[in-house]
Formats: C-alpha cells, structure tokens, sequence
C-alpha cells in the first residue's frame, strides 16, 4: 500500500509541475516534427521564424524546469538574442543552420500542443484523481482570491475587468476542489475594508457580485451535481439590497443540499466578526440571559458568523453541522502576497499557509495540485514526527473548545433562528 501511494503520489507530482504528455510528445515525435518541419514545408522555415518560435519554447521550458525545482514561478530573466545563439549552435555542431532551427522550432511546437494537452478536462482529471490516491487532501480550504485588478492591468484592460475573469476562475477552481472531495471551500470576496475604496469601483463590485451568486445557482452541472450548500459569512447590514436578496436566494435554494460546503465571506473582516460575537455575549450577560462565567471561546465560537452557519455544537431547526466545518486545513493566497488581510484569523489558526506568485485569474487547477502537494507534505511530515507531533498539530488545528452552558445553547438557539429568520425575508424581498 505505501508503495501504491507513492507511486501515485509521483504521478500527481509529474502532472503538476511538469506534464506527463510534455514528456511524451518530446520522446516520441520530435524525430518526427523535426523531419516534417525541414523537409515538409516550402520553403523551409526561415532562420527568423524558427528564433520566434524557439523564443516561446525558452520561455515556457524556464517554466517547467522551475515548477519541477519547486522554486518560485518568478518572471525567468532576459533570453540572450536567439538568431546569433543559434547561428552558433548550427556552427558548433557543424548543422545547417535551417536543421537547427526546425528543431527548435520543432520543441517549440510539441511544447506548445502538451501545454494545451495539459488544459483539457482529461488531464485535469487525472491529475486531481492522483492527487486524491496519494495522500490526505484537506477537508477545508480557504482563498483569499487577489490579484484581479493586477491582471486587468497588466492585460492593459480597465481595473474592473479583472473581476468578471475572477469568478470564473473561481468557479473552476470549485470544481477541482469538489473533485478532489474537498467537504468545504471558504472564498474570501469582499472586505469590510474594500468598502473605503473609490464609489465607482464599489458599485460595481456589489453588481458583480449579484450577477456571480445569480450565476452560480444557473450552474447546475457545479452546483446541483454535488449539491453545494452555499453560505454567505458578514455583516448583511453593510450590503445594498440587491445584494443581500441575491445571497439570501442562493442560501435558500441550496439550504436542501447535503453535499459540500461554499462558503463566501461578503463584508467580512476576522476582527469584526470576533467583536460581533463578543458584543453579543456581552448584551445577552448584561440583559441576564446568560451568566458571565458562561462566556469562554466555546460561547465566542458558538457566535461567530461561521458559528452561526455551521452550529458551533449547537443544533437548531433549519441548520446543520457539528460546528467542525469551520476549522481550515489549508489557506491559499495567490498574487505574492504574504499576509492574511484578516481573514479567517480564529478559524485558522492551525491552517497550512500556502501563498503563490500567481494572479487569481491565473489561478489553474495545477496550481492547486501544487498547494495541495504541500499539504500532503506536511500531514506526512507530522506523521513521521510521531504521536507526540500529531498530538500537537490537533491542538493547533482543531479550536480547544471549552464546555459550553445550557444558557449559551438557548442563546445561540435563537441567534440561529433569527438568522435564518433574516435570511428568508431577504430572499422574500420583506425587510425582517
């Protein structure tokens, strides 16, 4: 069995940083290609057409071999000028300097069709089913989704545009996610502090967002498939109604589904929602609902937003969950940010931190592969280190959880049912 699990472990490794039909095509047809591609064509290929050509192929090899280092997919330096590089080569090994170049030309084109090789769905599917025989994958992640507006720039497009590409790529990554059989996915898409930026741009992220949660019940293939339960963490009263109708529907039509959790966190800061919970517990000690002594981290648990949603331990009609699904495994950053922008902060305190260089909409199922790779890494890691070592990884995973009191059920009882009280009149379009 560990023999089987390594293997597919190595399997899932070679298809994230580096392709298995890369390898494949390289082997097989470059003999090929490299005779169509000299004697096939006429006229034969221009040195100038084959230095483009091989200028791509560089490019993309600087890639590769970096991903399969593991080391940080940063811009790869200037290439020298190629026509003199291969004019020298062609020299060197006493070719014609048109055989040079028709390999390259050659390397650049098998590159390019195992790039897209690697795109399609098949691949994808193998490679997530790999990552899933070889080891653990984590039952909660969470993105900070960043970079949009980086990308819309750097594709010299307006800083709003980068968005719409964004819950696309969202959707997407989703799908590899339940694929993997991932039970809960936590996307942080707006902050509380977003709020202070330009009108124009807020306005036109809260109409994004209506459109996305509009969007994202018309995909049933996602959605209805695996029947997702989607959940809306923040503070709905900093939300235009629009908005706050949107996100109640979706709650609503997939409050039925069994299935995985989606979690967006909407006008949402840790800080807020820690202080919300405290706030609470304190009005309710002060009206004498509950005694002081009562409130510990179970009873501040209990009351955060995802407490809430998930129960915190607390049963209550119209809601499920053990109040485990809030703990996360695993937390990813895209776009070379190394900070959290007070996300999750109590919820993750155990979590594996995984930030990448890549811009969001950039962010591929290989890349997830990648992070998912680490997390494997590191549960392995941990296991090798013995009892001792987990022992200590589950306290820091799972939050200590104190007795909570009889008081504190009743209390967060009826939060839950106000809640979801609130949650149906705004699906109905009835202020609550």
């Amino acid at each position: 069995m560990w023999k089987q699990k390594t293997q597919m472990r190595t399997v899932a490794s070679v298809a994230a940083v580096y392709p298995a039909s890369r390898v494949v095509f390289s082997v097989l047809l470059l003999p090929v290609a490299t005779v169509w591609s000299c004697c096939a064509t006429r006229p034969p290929l221009s040195l100038s057409a084959a230095s483009a050509m091989a200028t791509a192929a560089a490019a993309v090899t600087t890639d590769s071999v970096a991903a399969l280092l593991c080391a940080s997919p940063s811009p790869p330096p200037p290439l020298p000028p190629l026509r003199p590089a291969l004019a020298s080569a062609a020299s060197a090994l006493a070719l014609p300097a048109r055989l040079v170049a028709a390999a390259a030309a050659a390397i650049a084109a098998l590159l390019a069709v195992a790039h897209a090789i690697a795109a399609t769905p098949a691949a994808r599917a193998v490679a997530l089913a790999a990552l899933t025989a070889a080891g653990d994958v984590p039952p909660h992640i969470a993105m900070i989704m960043d970079g949009n507006r980086r990308w819309a720039r750097a594709s010299s497009l307006d800083a709003s545009a980068g968005y719409p590409r964004g819950s696309d790529v969202l959707l997407d990554t989703l799908r590899s996610c339940l694929a993997l059989g991932v039970a809960t996915v936590t996307v942080y898409a707006f902050s509380i502090e977003n709020f202070k930026r330009p009108p124009a741009e807020v306005d036109r992220l809260m109409h994004l967002a209506t459109q996305m949660l509009t969007k994202m019940l018309s995909h049933a293939s996602t959605i209805q498939a695996y029947s997702v339960r989607v959940r809306v963490l923040g503070d709905r009263s900093l939300l235009p109604p629009a908005v706050r109708v949107a996100a109640a529907r979706a709650e609503v039509a997939t409050r039925s589904h069994t299935g995985p959790t989606l979690n967006i966190a909407f006008a949402y800061t840790s800080r807020h929602e820690m202080a919300s919970a405290v706030t609470t517990l304190i009005a309710a000690a002060d009206a004498g609902a509950i005694p002081t002594n009562a409130i510990n981290s179970a009873a501040v648990e209990a009351c955060l937003f995802t407490g809430l949603a998930y129960g915190g331990g607390v049963g209550a009609d119209g809601a499920d969950g053990d109040g485990l699904g809030d703990v996360v495994d695993l937390l990813v950053r895209t776009s070379g940010e190394r900070r959290l922008s007070d996300f999750l902060c109590w919820q993750g305190g155990g979590a594996l931190l995984a930030f990448r260089d890549v811009l969001w909409p950039d962010f591929t199922a290989w890349e997830l592969v990648r992070v998912v790779l680490t997390y494997q890494a590191s549960a392995r890691l941990i296991r090798r280190r013995g009892p001792h070592a987990a022992g200590e990884c589950a306290a820091a995973t799972a939050i200590d959880r104190e007795p909570i009191t009889p008081e504190v059920v009743t209390l967060v009882a009826e939060l839950r049912r106000r809640h979801y009280a609130t949650i149906n009149a705004d699906a109905a379009g009835v202020a609550p």
